[in-house]
This record gives structure tokens, sequence and C-alpha cells, in this order.
């Protein structure tokens, strides 16, 4: 990896009905950090109420090309895929990130 340490793709989207709503993952998400940043071999990036935008913006991005080696979620998921938040707040299948090539 060349471009400074490994990073941890970290996204978390909390979508769905308020009754769906997961109770314990902003606390689970700041869990992670916490414990990511207590070590020098890999740097945490954050994705807080993700969108399937920021998810590829990301992975995509010249700056954390190569560098990106593990992808973290924490959300709701279906059989077709992640479900990620939108800008109306409700949820988008992130099935295209498994299809996902040449990072």
């Amino acid at each position: 990896m060349n471009g400074g340490k490994p990073i941890i793709l970290v996204a978390y989207a909390n979508a769905g009905a308020p009754v769906e709503r997961l109770q314990c993952l902003e606390a689970e998400a700041r869990a992670i950090q916490d414990a990511l940043l207590k070590t020098e071999h890999c740097e945490p990036l954050l994705l807080p109420a993700a969108t399937i935008e920021d998810v590829f913006k990301n992975l995509e991005a010249k700056k954390y090309r190569h560098r990106i080696c593990a992808f973290h979620y924490a959300g709701h998921a279906n059989g077709k895929g992640l479900l990620l938040q939108t800008d109306q707040q409700d949820t988008e299948n992130a099935g295209a990130l498994a299809h996902m090539k040449g990072l």
C-alpha cells in the first residue's frame, strides 16, 4: 500500500422507520472508531448516515486508492444487499458494491 497507512472504511446507516432504527448503532460506531484510533497500524474512515454515493465516492477517491483494506458496514441489510440512507432518510439497496472491481 502506498500513500500512507491502510484504511478501514466504516460505513453505517440507521435507515428505516423509527421503529426499525438500531438503538445501539451510534455507540457501535463510536466504539469502532475508538478502537481503530488506538492502533498505529491503520486509519479509520467513518461514514455516518452513509449513502451509496458516499460509499462509492470514498472507495473511488484517488487519495484513498489502494489504501482501503477493509470495509465494515453497520446497519440493516436484506437478501439483496446493504440498506443505506438516501437524502430522504429512506433506504437504498447497495447490492452494486458486490460488483465493484479494480479499486
